[in-house]
């Protein structure tokens, strides 16, 4: 397992710019190198404040921030991202879903955790057919 060759990305349009993830994507040495990072914070599904190191961070247009106004994380979940990187970068969904799932897997050295088989039904979710989070599986 080599970390140093692995980029992960944050496809939220504000940590890193559309068309920089597109060139990166263009840019990379070998095929299923890059992946996809949330850096999600509480305000995902939460409050639209939260303390973090003695610091109050907010969302303000659509941007997760400090009280100085530096960007201070993302309000981006993994699903959002996929959705992200696949109909507004324009990657083949295949290859997105690798990028969300297969790759992050492979890269902290557990790829069984980007197999269905064995995992458990809470583990799973319903897209659309444009990778739109649709929900939890319901068995």
């Amino acid at each position: 397992m080599i970390f140093g060759w692995h980029a992960g990305l944050i496809v939220d349009g504000i940590h890193v710019d559309d068309e920089m993830i597109a060139l990166a994507r263009r840019a990379r040495p070998e095929k299923e190198r890059l992946f996809l990072v949330s850096d999600a914070m509480p305000t995902v599904g939460g409050p639209s404040h939260f303390s973090l190191y003695s610091d109050e961070i907010s969302v303000k247009d659509g941007r997760l921030v400090n009280a100085e106004g530096s960007l201070a994380g993302a309000h981006l979940t993994q699903a959002e991202g996929l959705y992200r990187y696949a109909n507004v970068i324009g990657v083949p969904h295949a290859e997105a879903l690798r990028a969300a799932i297969t790759v992050p897997a492979t890269v902290i050295g557990c790829a069984q955790l980007a197999q269905i088989v064995g995992q458990p039904i809470s583990d799973l979710i319903r897209l659309t057919q444009d990778l739109r989070f649709q929900g939890y599986l319901d068995l």
